[in-house]
């Protein structure tokens, strides 16, 4: 829509990845890259000459490797399968990211790349996302360090897959997660802009900030504070506005009665 949530994403993970925005930041992601495939390489090299030899199996070092990979990076990036592209050039026009697409037939090999760290960045399409017999266990199964989920109104229903997945994602890698939405009300449900990370703790002025935003939209617009909004904030701070129920007893009925 033309908002700049693309760029602004970006920039954040340029500093959290500590981007220089230069040429060094290619020449870095080159080594990287190429010292992970050697020791992959060496790895494999090592159990195969002790399988021809009927030895152990040496130790290898794959979990400091994944480790190290979610520390640096293992960033996972949901968008609808429409914008897939728009989000590869993007990342190509504003600095030097590793990138991987999780498609077609070498999704797979995409996960594998962000998994050992040849790669930081993973985007993946929302339809593959919500598929939970097939690739979200996939998907599910990296320790993700941050989610960036693009077109965040889309979730707001607690019943559907996209939002049963994205919850049981956050919640197993007990990481942040981001969501952007250019659409602030639609069809009378509300759908906030998600464009900054709710980090645990802020949570008193946070709330205040948050109710009178809502007090606001609903003196001067046709918003109607209901379960959606609740299940959207949720989503991104479990626990910020209490529970569904709670949260419609003490600030969505008062809100309406005062209409």
């Amino acid at each position: 829509m033309g908002l700049g949530k693309t760029v602004q994403i970006i920039g954040l993970l340029a500093a959290i990845q500590k981007k220089g925005g230069n040429d060094l930041d290619l020449k870095l992601l080159k080594q990287k890259c190429r010292r992970i495939a050697q020791e992959l390489k060496d790895m494999q090299k090592r159990e195969e000459d002790a399988l021809l030899q009927g030895l152990p199996i040496p130790p290898s070092n794959k979990e400091e490797m994944f480790e190290d990979a979610k520390k640096s990076g293992r960033i996972l990036v949901i968008v609808p399968a429409s914008v897939i592209t728009n989000w590869q050039n993007e990342f190509k026009a504003w600095g030097h990211f590793g990138v991987a697409v999780y498609e077609g037939q070498d999704r797979r090999d995409a996960l594998e790349r962000v998994r050992d760290g040849r790669d930081e960045i993973l985007v993946v399409g929302k339809p593959l996302f919500t598929k939970v017999k097939t690739d979200f266990p996939h998907i599910n199964q990296l320790d993700w360090r941050l989610v960036i989920c693009d077109e965040m109104h889309e979730y707001k229903g607690h019943k559907t897959n996209g939002h049963k997945c994205l919850e049981e994602l956050r919640n197993k890698s007990m990481c942040p997660v981001i969501g952007l939405t250019g659409t602030l009300v639609q069809n009378n449900c509300a759908c906030l802009r998600f464009s900054l990370l709710f980090a645990g703790g802020c949570t008193d002025t946070l709330f205040v900030a948050i109710i009178l935003f809502l007090l606001a939209l609903f003196l001067f617009t046709s918003f109607s504070p209901d379960e959606e909004l609740h299940t959207l904030v949720t989503l991104v701070q479990p626990g910020l506005i209490g529970d569904r129920k709670t949260f419609m007893d003490q600030t969505g009925k008062p809100l309406m009665n005062m209409r």
